[in-house]
């Protein structure tokens, strides 16, 4: 999720693709099998969980090189995305961030996660 309204300037909340437990509707923190795959085979990283993901040099430095070369390819300075944070957990829609149509719920998540934000 990208936030820059009312801000100086663009950040990001970024989640990792994780397993669902459907009869609940509830993120886990297991990293999904495409997630695992990823990981190891582009940076060579064996993880099973969010919490890991989010802890690992690797994968925080993979993170800011995406972002660097996304923001190489602005239009101007002001999209640049200049702060972001990876989350452990999912948005969804048990966790209020996600309408029934999977729709982000922008300004819920931003409250949620406001001292992130600021």
């Amino acid at each position: 999720m990208v936030i820059g309204e009312n801000q100086k300037f663009l950040s990001a909340l970024i989640t990792f693709k994780v397993d669902i437990d459907m009869a609940q509707g509830i993120p886990s923190n297991n990293l999904t099998s495409d997630a695992k795959s990823f990981f190891k085979n582009q940076l060579g990283v064996e993880l099973k969980t969010s919490d890991e993901a989010v802890k690992n040099e690797k994968i925080k430095k993979f993170v800011e090189q995406a972002i660097n070369k996304t923001n190489s390819k602005v239009v101007s300075k002001a999209a640049n995305v200049r702060k972001w944070e990876l989350l452990p957990t999912d948005f969804s829609i048990s966790g209020g961030e996600l309408t029934p149509t999977l729709k982000l719920k922008r300004k819920v998540t931003e409250k949620k996660y406001q001292k992130l934000v600021d």
